[in-house]
C-alpha cells in the first residue's frame, strides 16, 4: 500500500513539474513578444515628408502597442503567481514522496531483520539437532 502511495505521489510530482515547465514556456513566449513590441516601438517611424495624419496614426499605433504590452505584462504576472503556486505544490509533493520513501526503507529494514532472525533460528535449531544427535551417539 505504501509503495502504491509512493508511486502515486511521484507521478503527481512529475505532473506538477511538467505543468510548471509549460507555464515557464508560456512566460518565456510572453517575454519575447514584449521585447519584439518594445523594439518595434523604438524603431517605428513615418516618412520624412509625411502628413500630420501619419503622426496621429503613429501615436494611435504606439498607444495600442503600449496597451498590448501592459496586457502581456499582466498575463506574465499571473503566470508568475501560478508558477509560485506550482513551486509550493511541488515542495509538498516532494515532502510526501520523501516520507513514503522513508516508510518503504523502514519496512524493508524490518523485513530484513525478520529474515535474519528466521535464519538465526533455523541455524540454531540445526546446531541443536546436530548436538542432540551427537549426544545420542555417545
Amino acid at each position: 500500500m505504501i509503495e502504491k502511495l509512493h508511486k502515486l505521489k511521484k507521478t503527481q510530482l512529475e505532473q506538477q513539474f511538467m505543468l510548471k515547465q509549460q507555464l515557464l514556456a508560456k512566460q518565456f513566449e510572453i517575454e519575447n513578444e514584449i521585447e519584439d513590441i518594445t523594439s518595434g516601438l523604438s524603431t517605428l517611424g513615418v516618412e520624412k515628408f509625411g502628413a500630420i495624419g501619419d503622426f496621429k496614426i503613429l501615436a494611435i499605433h504606439k498607444n495600442s502597442m503600449k496597451h498590448k504590452i501592459s496586457i502581456l505584462e499582466e498575463s506574465k504576472r499571473t503566470l508568475s503567481m501560478q508558477v509560485e503556486n506550482f513551486n509550493r505544490k511541488i515542495v509538498d509533493f516532494q515532502k510526501e514522496v520523501e516520507k513514503y520513501e522513508y516508510l518503504l526503507k523502514v519496512e524493508l529494514k524490518k523485513k530484513i531483520k525478520e529474515e535474519i532472525k528466521l535464519e538465526e533460528m533455523i541455524a540454531s535449531e540445526f546446531v541443536l539437532s546436530k548436538y542432540a544427535k551427537e549426544r545420542r551417539a555417545v
